[in-house]
């Protein structure tokens, strides 16, 4: 029996209410994590880019061993909608994206053995590309194009057939219809279960719902499968199998203008030539004020069969998202509150992004797409952020897609991956450490991979179990926590493999150390000096704890260099300064390195044998006399006394020659050096053991010498005119008396 059309909608009368509108609590929304990782085909998301308008891929999941799916339509650019459908039914699909007079079609991955789909065209100028959906309307396993284009309030439907391969010579026109009025909107399924899609268009003007025969369009022709007008405007159309009592596809539709008087949603099913109303398993309100604009359907609890999900602007803070499950499996109630105004999502789309064989739901918004990754157990979300081309406001306007574009997945080939990417270890100095495990494997084809490791930084504190092996295999990482002093410290360790074709040949997990405790701190760690022969020199090390306040004991040695340096205490406790000390006389001319070892006696503290490296230069002081000056108190009748002058060539021995110069000091001799008026005679002084180039002199004053005090200048020539410093001088006073006496200054003690 064929009824009117709004006589098929059941009235029910009930005062006016706002289903989800302030009067059901909204459960909160929560952030996800990240999409669980499996390995079954999955959907990837199609958007198109604000500002650009360019065609862009987003793959938020893939299988360990697969590729990604990375692709955009670089300079192609300027769309506005995009759909999905397999043109050369290779088992994945391709991409149609309209904007302005143009059509083109993508191939984001190519499938081995296939040739690249490809096709565009144009409409006449004035005109515009408006609505686009695909379906198999002949049922040959390859998907058709169906798209509208308007210029004024008339609006053209084309369908467009790909051929045998989808290739860009391939491509037809099978049909051409023009309307008088716009449509809100269009989809595509097989209502009557013949193995072929069809096509149903909804307007909002007069209110008009028309379903074609997916085999009619084909062949060129327009079969209707029915058609009506209704009471209220049509705002969106989606399909799906809705309910597994019935074989083919069901409508759903959202209307407007009800006032909740009625359906605004409403689901219907093709029987004989009849569209009517689904009956529901599953009792759900239909009735919702303000309306729903977008609509999808997706197996969101893997029943087998859709649920309906639905988009609208509620113009406050209140429930925006929905599903609809009128059939099959009972599920969870789905009611969200996802944003309003400006802050309102403008488009929802299903698919399953994550391969785990259940539909997410997906809304989109100008700064992100929001997944709802488990609706049938949970609100959890996960959002992608980026800049999207959207619809001004909540509509169908398929401005995103969800779509397998790479049908099973795309073997990565032999692939190596090191697994956790980085470790972290906190440990206490000198504690003994449990390692951490490395799994190195073969995340791709099966194919076994030789690989090396080895410490690019961090050494010596890093150390690894093994560097080489084949996947699949384990490295133990661990640490030597005496290697270092307490602190943070970055490692990393580098795998590589040589195995020919190995994607991802080269791989690097980073190593963080935080080492806490006590520990040693020496510095300087190297002190110079540079000292004249007969002198000493000192500078200061310190020695102070690290990392704790805890103070500790130490002692100094010194372990090469002990002839001539030194230090000051031997001992001592954190914080102290220690003394270097130097001898350039025991050192001798030249270059000379001495190490000082300097142990921390707690075996516990870090860091706790250290190294000071002390250089040491003695510039060669040539012809050596000491002392530079003499005084002599001589008694007149008594004993001769006598003063040793010490004279050598340090290094080496020299002849020399020596005498007395009556002037008061050694400049005065410098003088007459320099004047060339210096004689080297022996007269007035007593020297023994010339000719044996003896190493002192003794110095006295002459027997008979009256009394007095006298003055005078030794000068001692080395015979190697080539030496430095030859002529040396050592100042003399003698005092000649009776008798010499001691005084003794008075001494306070208190």
């Amino acid at each position: 029996m064929h009824r009117s059309p709004w006589l098929s909608i059941l009235l029910v009368f009930t005062v006016f209410v706002t289903p989800l509108g302030g009067l059901l609590l909204a459960p909160a929304a929560v952030e996800a994590a990240p999409l669980a990782q499996t390995a079954a085909a999955d959907d990837e998301i199609v958007v198109i880019e604000a500002g650009t308008g360019r065609v862009r891929v987003i793959d938020p999941h893939t299988p360990a061993g697969y590729k990604p799916v990375v692709w955009d339509s670089g300079a192609d650019v300027g769309f506005v909608t995009v759909a999905a459908g397999d043109f050369n039914g290779d088992g994945d699909q391709e991409l149609v994206a309209i904007g302005g007079t143009r059509l083109k079609v993508f191939d984001p991955v190519v499938q081995p053995g296939k040739a690249e789909v490809g096709f565009s065209t144009t409409v006449a100028a004035g005109r515009a590309f408006r609505l686009i959906a695909t379906g198999d309307f002949d049922g040959d396993g390859r998907d058709e194009i169906a798209v509208t284009d308007f210029s004024g309030n008339q609006e053209t439907l084309r369908i467009f057939d790909g051929g045998a391969n989808g290739t860009p010579g391939e491509w037809r026109e099978v049909l051409s219809a023009t309307y008088g009025a716009l449509w809100a909107d269009m989809a595509t399924g097989d209502t009557n279960n013949d193995g072929k899609d069809d096509l149903i268009l909804a307007r909002s003007s007069d209110a008009m719902l028309t379903l074609y025969s997916g085999a009619g369009l084909a062949a060129g022709q327009l079969v209707k499968l029915y058609e009506a007008k209704y009471n209220f405007p049509w705002t969106a159309v989606a399909m799906g199998n809705i309910s597994k009592l019935y074989a083919g596809s069901e409508v759903a539709l959202s209307r407007t203008q009800v006032q909740g008087y009625y359906d605004s949603i409403i689901i219907f099913r093709l029987a004989g030539s009849v569209l009517e109303n689904l009956p529901q398993e599953n009792a759900t309100n239909r009735k919702f004020y303000p309306y729903f604009r977008s609509l999808a359907t997706g197996d969101l609890n893997g029943d087998q069969d859709d649920e309906i999900v639905a988009l609208r602007d509620p113009g406050v803070d209140n429930i925006s998202l929905i599903v609809l499950n009128p059939n099959g499996q009972v599920m969870r109630q789905f009611e969200v509150k996802t944003g309003f105004g400006a802050n309102a999502f403008k488009l929802v789309r299903t698919g399953d992004v994550d391969g785990d064989g259940r539909a997410e739901i997906l809304i989109q918004r100008g700064d992100r797409i929001r997944i709802f990754t488990e609706p049938e157990l949970s609100d959890a979300f996960t959002d992608i952020t980026g800049s999207f081309y959207t619809a001004g406001s909540v509509s169908n306007f398929p401005t995103m897609a969800v779509a397998n574009l790479d049908g099973a997945g795309i073997p990565l080939g032999p692939t190596l991956t090191v697994t956790p990417g980085s470790l972290t270890f906190n440990l206490e100095y000198s504690q003994a450490v449990t390692p951490q495990a490395l799994r190195v494997e073969n995340s791709g084809t099966a194919t076994p991979i030789n690989w090396q490791a080895q410490v690019v930084t961090a050494s010596p504190w890093l150390m690894l179990s093994k560097t080489s092996g084949v996947t699949n295999d384990t490295v133990n990482v661990s640490i030597d926590t005496r290697a270092v002093g307490p602190g943070t410290y970055n490692g990393t360790i580098r795998f590589t493999s040589n195995t020919p074709g190995v994607v991802g040949a080269t791989q690097d997990v980073q190593v963080t150390l935080n080492l806490t405790g006590v520990g040693m701190v020496v510095t300087p760690n190297r002190v110079s000096f540079e000292v004249e022969y007969g002198a000493t020199a000192e500078k200061t090390v310190s020695i102070t704890s690290a990392g704790g306040s805890a103070q500790f004991n130490w002692q100094a040695t010194v372990i090469d260099g002990d002839a001539w340096l030194s230090t000051a205490p031997v001992q001592g406790t954190s914080p102290s300064a220690m003394r270097v000390i130097v001898n350039a006389t025991a050192a001798g001319p030249g270059v000379k390195q001495g190490t000082i070892r300097v142990s921390a006696l707690d075996p516990n503290v870090a860091n706790g044998v250290q190294y000071v490296t002390v250089d040491l230069n003695v510039p060669d002081p040539g012809f050596v006399v000491m002392p530079k000056q003499l005084t002599i108190f001589q008694e007149s009748t008594g004993p001769t006394v006598t003063k040793q002058i010490s004279i050598w060539r340090p290094g080496g021995s020299v002849r020399w020659i020596a005498s007395a110069v009556d002037v008061p000091t050694a400049d005065a001799v410098a003088a007459l050096a320099a004047d060339g008026r210096l004689v080297v005679t022996e007269q007035g002084v007593t020297v023994d053991g010339v000719t044996a180039v003896p190493a002192w002199m003794n110095v006295s004053v002459k027997p008979g010498t009256a009394n007095g005090r006298y003055q005078a200048v030794i000068t001692i020539v080395a015979d190697d005119p080539t030496l430095a410093n030859r002529i040396q001088t050592v100042e003399v006073s003698a005092v000649v008396l009776d008798e010499v006496q001691t005084l003794f200054l008075p001494l306070l003690m208190r």
